[in-house]
């Protein structure tokens, strides 16, 4: 810590931790345990400690920590938050001023990067995150010897709070703004990727106005999602002719999504689950599946836990009759609204729809499978919307059974 912000704050040191140095200007100043190198590069080694393991750095102010730093060495004093602070900013300067000169030397080298971009909101605060690709040469011990090997690579460019609007004119901002303070052009990109949100392809649209102008693409997962829900006859990929005869499929979906969230969310209806399970002998009670919209299993996963858990969801709609849950007012402030359980309850047909799409959906899905779970859901609903499982499947001859006067033949000699 800086003797001047020292002396500002009020506290006082032991006099057996302060010395004096002299300035260049020939002034006498009071020299604390944070200057001397050897306390520095220890609070140097916990900054990047607690860094690596993602622990906050206030817990440097944990009387605790402090105690048992100064026991193994009592002439050490722990950096206070502010210091920890301070080191970690100008950690992250020096590192970005080599990686500055890591991007000069693959340029003159002549090689390029990808780049991908991100943005999401967790618990109501908006992030920004911007990454980088690129192959590294590596070497590989085998039989024979060392190898050459090549290794794809990602690394952070960028991380921050996106306080304004998602927009496409926003996003690119960031992205400009991030390359800037790297000396970073479009030119160094050979692609770069982002979801598929409305948003992001908007954003593709204002990068290729650029000179030069990198090539881009909508990221693998994200299309891929896009296309499963395609096929499910849901999402936006879908064409607005298509829209009118998959419209009992997309609302099922989206019901069978907010069953999840609110099963998660609603302190009432989890904990009704987890009773209604115990009542019904499961000794591990299990819980929704919140499904992920951008990954090509999200609603897979979500849907087949939502039929695993089809007769306590039922039974705990039936008994719980009205739900609490927390909405903002127009000034930002929480409220509880309560609502009916009767608008998160899945008909009939849409438990059929759900079945169909979890099948259709699964990562193993054959011909014979998806036509056997078609049948089995049209018991409840007659005719089924999915090519997929209208197919012909190969028919297998019944495998005989075993009366009880002739008990099933061992294994072979």
């Amino acid at each position: 810590m800086h003797p001047t912000f020292f002396a500002e704050s009020g506290a006082k040191k032991a006099a057996h931790t302060q010395r004096t140095t002299v300035n260049a200007d020939g002034e006498t100043v009071k020299l604390l345990a944070f200057d001397d190198p050897v306390c520095f590069n220890h609070n140097l080694l916990m900054t990047k400690a607690l860094c690596a393991h993602q622990i906050p750095l206030s817990v440097v102010e944990s009387p605790y920590i402090r105690a048992w730093v100064e026991s193994l060495n009592p002439l050490a004093r722990p950096a206070c938050y502010e210091s920890v602070v301070e080191i970690q900013e100008a950690q992250r300067d020096a590192q970005k001023e080599e990686t500055v000169q890591w991007f000069k030397l693959r340029r003159e080298e002549g090689h390029k990067m990808g780049g991908q971009f991100d943005m999401w909101r967790r618990h109501g605060v908006d992030f920004a995150a911007y990454n980088y690709t690129y192959l590294a040469l590596t070497s590989e011990l085998t039989v024979g010897g060392l190898v050459p090997k090549w290794e794809v690579r990602t690394a952070l460019l960028d991380f921050a709070v996106f306080n304004v609007s998602h927009t496409a004119t926003n996003i690119k901002d960031f992205l400009d703004r991030t390359n800037a303070s790297y000396e970073l052009t479009w030119d160094d990109f050979n692609l770069v990727a982002g979801d598929g949100a409305s948003n992001n392809v908007a954003t593709f649209g204002l990068l290729a106005k650029d000179d030069p102008a990198p090539d881009t693409t909508i990221c693998y997962c994200h299309d891929l999602a896009r296309a499963i829900l395609f096929i499910l006859g849901f999402g936006a990929a879908l064409d607005d002719d298509d829209r009118e005869a998959t419209a009992e499929m997309t609302a099922t979906m989206k019901k069978m999504r907010t069953l999840a969230v609110k099963f998660n969310n609603v302190s009432k209806l989890k904990t009704a689950l987890h009773d209604a399970q115990e009542a019904d002998g499961i000794q591990r009670e299990l819980d929704t599946i919140k499904s992920a919209i951008t990954r090509w299993n999200g609603h897979y996963l979500g849907l087949k836990r939502n039929i695993q858990l089809k007769h306590p969801i039922t039974h705990v709609l039936e008994t719980a009759t009205t739900m609490n849950v927390m909405t903002f007012d127009e000034d930002g402030e929480v409220r509880m609204q309560s609502k009916q359980c009767s608008e998160i309850t899945p008909t009939t047909t849409e438990w059929a729809l759900a079945a169909e799409a979890t099948v259709c959906s699964s990562p193993r899905i054959t011909p014979r499978s998806c036509s056997r779970a078609s049948r089995r859901a049209r018991r409840t609903r007659p005719g089924s919307w999915c090519s997929t499982c209208t197919s012909t499947a190969p028919r297998r001859r019944p495998r005989p059974s075993a009366s009880p006067s002739q008990p099933r033949p061992g294994p072979r000699p």
